[in-house]
């Protein structure tokens, strides 16, 4: 049971390393949302995915 949690969360902290990466270096946070909403696309269906899968 641990082992999921700990799953769940390294998703959720790479969904939150890729929305730094793009805020930091757009530094405008429409121009980020834009670009991530392609760019995290893929981990957040990654955490999602983990978690469904764990429920």
């Amino acid at each position: 049971m641990e082992n999921k949690y700990r799953k769940v969360i390294k998703e959720l902290n790479n969904a939150f390393t890729e929305l730094q990466y793009w805020l930091f270096r757009t530094n405008n946070v429409v121009e980020t949302i834009n670009k991530t909403s392609e760019n995290l696309t893929d981990t957040i269906k990654n955490l999602f995915n983990t978690i469904i899968i764990f429920k």
